[in-house]
């Protein structure tokens, strides 16, 4: 019969979403950061103190944000 301990407590890959918390690692605060600063852009799209130029700058710049956030999030899940 095998000592089921070594698999108790094995650090075998992890799965699912906790592969996206990695607090050591430079990305994980990057993502962190893009995803806040989604956030507060957000509020501001939804808040009406911008003209309309305004708007499409700061919507642009959230669409960026949003797909670098995406990006980082996709390398972490992947193990770069």
């Amino acid at each position: 019969m095998q000592d089921r301990s070594q698999f108790i407590h094995s650090d075998g890959p992890k799965k699912g979403l906790a592969r996206l918390w990695q607090p050591r690692r430079g990305v994980f605060w990057l993502m962190v950061g893009f995803n806040l600063l989604s956030t507060f852009m957000g509020g501001v799209l939804r808040s009406d103190v911008l003209s309309p130029l305004g708007m499409a700058v700061v919507g642009v710049f959230a669409l960026t944000n949003a797909l670098a956030g995406m990006w980082l999030a996709w390398r972490l899940l992947r193990g770069d």
